[in-house]
């Protein structure tokens, strides 16, 4: 995902990544957004801590937190199936929030494969927009202070609210809902 800031042509790459394998490690860790389910999140952050010489993480929770203090920049995003979806910013001083997911009953539930993708996919359409305007503010920001700036200090997905991550995940859920009602992710016209 690729925002082009104003009329100077600066284009800011959104940098996105999911975790399911080991050397994706580092880029998480300067990614914007990090996706990783319940089971790669509590791998991640019990490998930051093994790097580190420190006490694994028991539990999801304290295992976001590990990674919210290792990440550069941006949000950790950890789904974990119908017990809802966390969240928290790099550095983050307002702690790790969840958004429940709706419960699916066993005769509506057909198959899980394609879901995660599905979420990411909808969380991704839904961040576009405040991104966008937040590359527009950065664009005449720009314009007053070019050259003086680092590329970190430009982390557009660190200035999104606690309410625009929670609509991109409630978009995430509703398309991850939609795929495991349908086999093999075929979403209905």
């Amino acid at each position: 995902m690729q925002l082009r800031q104003g009329g100077n042509g600066l284009i800011r790459p959104v940098f996105a990544i999911t975790v399911g394998a080991e050397w994706c490690t580092e880029a998480a860790r300067a990614a914007d957004l990090t996706f990783a389910n319940e089971v790669e999140v509590i791998r991640l952050a019990s490998s930051i801590c093994k790097a580190t010489s420190k006490a694994a993480p028991e539990d999801y929770e304290a295992a976001m937190a590990v990674i919210a203090r290792w990440k550069h920049k941006g949000w950790m995003i950890g789904t974990r199936s119908s017990k809802g979806v966390g969240c928290i910013g790099s550095k983050s001083d307002a702690g790790l929030f969840q958004v429940p997911v709706p419960q699916v009953s066993p005769e509506e539930f057909v198959d899980d494969v394609g879901a995660g993708d599905a979420f990411m996919g909808g969380f991704l359409e839904a961040i576009w927009q405040p991104l966008a305007a937040l590359a527009q503010e950065e664009a005449v920001d720009s314009a007053e202070t070019a050259g003086k700036r680092k590329l970190e200090d430009i982390a557009l997905a660190s200035r999104l609210t606690v309410d625009n991550m929670k609509d991109a995940v409630r978009a995430g859920i509703t398309a991850a809902g939609a795929c495991i009602r349908c086999s093999g992710c075929q979403f209905k016209e």
